[in-house]
């Protein structure tokens, strides 16, 4: 309503063509009929609805924005959920899950994601947030057909959840059988009940199925198979081959070869060049990537409690913005959207989403205000030009890298014994309390 026909406008562009041309040619024919589409399917779908509501030779561009919207609004009822039923009956579980959705909703990186923006992230952080409450929940089916949805919204949704769920999960049927929740799967009645007494190796099988059968079941009507997809993504990431790509992180700080940053330039500089000594950029952030990533997924896996896993899906979400090259400014949403299940029952987490949405925010409001990305009723908003400045970009960038250190220290296994927020708030003012396993202990 502030910003009519506002947005990004070459995304906006494009998702109004694919959505005509989902209209017009259906799945099957989609990726043939385009002279450029870099999406995996599922948003594709949502795309096609769009189409087939602005009619033969209709103009979707009204609508482009509509579903980011309504999935914002799915999001924070998802946060909303997941937290009232974490710290029921407590006397404040009402409270808390409202807070908790009103810290995404009217996060003003949520707002300039979707609302401004236009963009698709909500998408996948929907997806994200079911697929962890599954596998918090130990329905590993779920968990794995939700891994491989992420997937295809966008890599960056799946590169979080696939390697949580899979470590995991090897723990919880391979390694420790049985050490996970009990709970009963999403499937038929008699199936349900036998998986939920069923804790060895059978259920990995069974969660490989379930997630080779949802990727199958989204990706085959486009006539994509995983090679096909797998080469389509890496062809994308092949497009962006440079340190950052509009990205406020600590690569945003780095020139190369005499190129300046894009603090100091505002230019993207290529990442396969010699960084240090012949090795270039990207090597470097693939390895601090790899790092990162093994580092919340195998406290995760040692864990395994509803705590560590939220904790570790943020900080895979926020090392996946971090720490890589090629990274686009707005692979942060995802912790956006994760943070706020924490933020209500712990203070020092909601200083942390304070933080990094200030940073998100220089980010994204520098980049959407640019002549070149920008409509021109946003390309002249306030401060634009400031948060392009070196100093902004730099406070940006040590900012997210700060709340980045901070998060996976959380993960630290001298925080063992310290209680579950969300127990902690159930059980106040719901009765006498009983003492607390080991195994459902998490940091703080």
């Amino acid at each position: 309503m502030l910003f009519p026909a506002a947005g990004f406008e070459s995304d906006l562009g494009l998702y109004g063509a694919w959505a005509t041309a989902m209209a017009e040619h259906g799945p099957g024919g989609f990726y043939d009929s385009v002279s450029f589409a870099d999406y995996p399917p599922v948003y594709l779908y949502v795309l096609w609805a769009v189409g087939l509501l602005a009619g033969p030779g209709g103009d979707p561009g009204e609508l482009i924005k509509l579903p980011p919207i309504l999935l914002d609004i799915g999001v924070g009822y998802v946060i909303y959920r997941l937290v009232r039923g974490w710290t029921w009956p407590g006397v404040r579980s009402e409270k808390l899950a409202l807070a908790a959705a009103a810290l995404y909703l009217f996060n003003p990186v949520s707002f300039y994601d979707s609302a401004l923006w236009g963009q698709t992230d909500a998408a996948g952080a929907l997806v994200l947030l079911l697929g962890l409450a599954a596998l918090i929940r130990g329905n590993s089916e779920g968990a794995a057909a939700l891994a491989a949805a992420a997937a295809l919204v966008k890599p960056q949704f799946g590169v979080v959840l696939i390697p949580l769920v899979l470590f995991v999960l090897i723990k919880r049927h391979l390694l420790r059988p049985g050490s996970g929740p009990r709970h009963r799967p999403w499937a038929p009645r008699p199936m349900a009940d036998w998986l939920a007494r069923e804790q060895g190796w059978v259920r990995l099988l069974t969660a490989f199925t379930a997630a080779w059968v949802a990727f199958f079941a989204l990706a085959l009507p486009f006539g994509m198979g995983p090679l096909e997809y797998l080469e389509r993504m890496f062809g994308t990431a092949g497009e962006y081959g440079y340190l950052t790509v509009n990205a406020y992180n600590v690569w945003a700080l780095v020139s190369s070869e005499g190129a300046p940053s894009l603090a100091e330039a505002f230019r993207w500089v290529e990442d396969t060049v010699p960084l240090v000594g012949p090795v270039g950029g990207v090597v470097f952030g693939a390895a601090a990537l790899a790092a990162g990533f093994l580092w919340g997924t195998l406290r995760a896996a040692a864990r395994d409690d509803r705590w560590t896993l939220i904790v570790a899906a943020i900080v895979l979400a926020v090392a996946f913005f971090v720490l890589p090259t090629r990274v686009h400014e707005r692979y942060i949403f995802p912790a956006i959207a994760l943070m706020p299940l924490l933020a209500v029952v712990q203070r020092r987490w909601s200083i942390a989403l304070l933080l990094l949405s200030v940073a998100a925010f220089i980010n994204l409001h520098g980049i959407l205000t640019l002549p070149l990305y920008g409509t021109e009723n946003v390309e002249s908003l306030a401060l634009g030009d400031l948060f392009r400045t070196q100093p902004l970009i730099t406070f940006s960038a040590l900012l997210q890298t700060g709340v980045f250190l901070w998060v996976a220290w959380q993960l630290r296994p001298s925080l063992r014994t310290s209680p579950d927020r969300f127990e902690r708030e159930a059980a106040l003012g719901s009765g006498p309390t009983t003492t607390q396993a080991p195994s459902t202990r998490a940091p703080s």
